[in-house]
């Protein structure tokens, strides 16, 4: 009976110090979970500034870059070594490799400028089917944000529209200042404005067959820089060489104005607008410039080209 008893204490005991052991085992986890969270999260927070200081200076090196070898061109006659074409380049930055787009903005059409047949073309060319009448209320919408009245077309839209949103605001009613305000009118969404739209002039039955497929949004057609009444054809994205008139089009080389330089980074596409200006600090102007989440535009920059 008494060796019974001594047994079972034992066992109790035993019990006891496994419970033990095993609740300081779950503690230790979670402050060692707890301590692995915060050292995570204080070095991403860390990071953060790093890796965009870090974009911007790799950015800035790509302007000064196409910048000296524009001047390079200029001084010898001969063509530049990088084409405002929106082809894609790479360049090496120690072991680092970038790659990056540039754009001649002569080659997209003037949203301030465009006529409404010459929108209503490109707009409802590049929609797909399933869009219905968005076409035709994102052109009328364009038409009256940009007019100076208050008298509102059949599919478009004025203040009191706009004004039901939220947040409320009133259609400008003037020219458009920025490309982004594009967002603003109606009709237009993230998914139409940075795309991917596909599209290629074979499908819309116009062109030479196997045309190249051509993957972009309504900030990839349209500018607010193109003051010259004609798109730089060599310079044209694929929908609007397809959709517009050649007389649209002119092949006369013109010397850049303003340009577009899309940089593939860690957090995303780094988007600047810039003129190339002699006298100033690196070549260059930036009028200005934004990230683009990587859900937007990396089919742009996916393909590599030496430079």
């Amino acid at each position: 009976m008494f060796h019974d008893l001594l047994i079972a204490g034992s066992n109790g005991q035993k019990g006891a110090v496994l419970i033990f052991v095993l609740w300081m085992m779950a503690v230790l986890t979670v402050i060692a979970g707890y301590y692995s969270l915060e050292s995570r999260m204080f070095r991403e927070a860390s990071s953060g500034p790093w890796i965009a200081l870090k974009e911007r200076a790799e950015t800035d090196s790509i302007l000064r870059l196409i910048s000296a070898l524009a001047d390079e061109a200029e001084n010898s006659q001969d063509l530049p070594a990088i084409s405002a074409t929106g082809e894609i380049y790479r360049v090496r930055f120690g072991q680092q490799e970038i790659n990056f787009s540039l754009e001649d903005e002569h080659g997209k059409l003037d949203l301030n400028r465009a006529t409404e047949d010459e929108l209503d073309r490109v707009i409802e060319g590049v929609l797909p089917e399933e869009y219905g009448d968005r076409a035709k209320i994102i052109v009328d919408s364009i038409l009256d944000w940009r007019d100076n009245d208050g008298d509102r077309r059949f599919h478009g839209a004025e203040d009191t529209y706009y004004m039901g949103m939220t947040p409320p605001y009133h259609v400008a009613d003037r020219k458009f200042l920025i490309l982004d305000e594009l967002l603003l009118v109606r009709g237009v969404d993230l998914s139409i404005f940075y795309g991917p739209l596909h599209f290629s002039s074979e499908e819309k039955g116009r062109g030479e067959q196997n045309a190249p497929l051509w993957a972009g949004g309504l900030q990839d057609l349209f500018t607010i820089y193109n003051h010259t009444g004609s798109l730089l054809e060599n310079a044209a994205p694929v929908p609007l060489k397809a959709l517009l008139d050649q007389g649209d089009f002119s092949m006369e080389e013109v010397r850049p104005d303003v340009l577009r330089l899309r940089v593939q980074g860690v957090r995303g596409i780094t988007q600047v607008f810039f003129r190339m200006k002699k006298g100033v600090p690196g070549g260059y102007v930036v009028l200005h410039g934004k990230l683009l989440p990587r859900i937007y535009g990396q089919e742009m920059l996916e393909r590599k080209n030496d430079s």
